[in-house]
């Protein structure tokens, strides 16, 4: 198992998607929520736990021990000891200003690690290793 802990969330910033989380947008998270591999939802690699902070949202998230997507060591994928982070979200509420779409409710789904996230900020590195016996 290994512990990892990141940003997922900026407010008030635009991504690369022209979509932003003001600090004033309802998000709904639930104690826990799986961590995926780049977001594909049946490929559940751990649980990861999200809070809120003045800048936006933070992970702190356990991978299963078993290996995963075919790769033994979960860091042969990070770069510069980092690897991408996201949020997936639904029952999402938003609205338009000009080209930018502005989130103003949603709710957590999943948490994933992706090679490509949205902002360069979107990061989760290691905290802790386990080995099970």
């Amino acid at each position: 198992m290994i512990k990892l802990k990141g940003r997922i969330l900026l407010f008030d910033t635009v991504n690369i998607n022209n979509d932003i989380f003001l600090k004033t947008c309802n998000i709904d998270i639930p104690k826990k929520v799986p961590l995926t591999w780049d977001f594909q939802h049946e490929k559940i690699i751990g649980f990861a736990e999200v809070t809120k902070d003045k800048r936006g949202l933070i992970a702190k998230a356990e991978t299963f021990p078993n290996e995963f997507i075919g790769i033994k060591d979960i860091r042969d994928v990070f770069t510069d000891g980092k690897i991408g982070a996201g949020g997936f979200y639904n029952r999402v509420k938003m609205h338009n200003e000009g080209n930018l779409i502005v989130i103003d409710e949603a709710s957590l789904k999943e948490v994933a690690l992706t090679l490509a996230p949205v902002r360069e900020e979107y990061s989760f590195e290691v905290v802790e290793e386990k080995k099970n016996d």
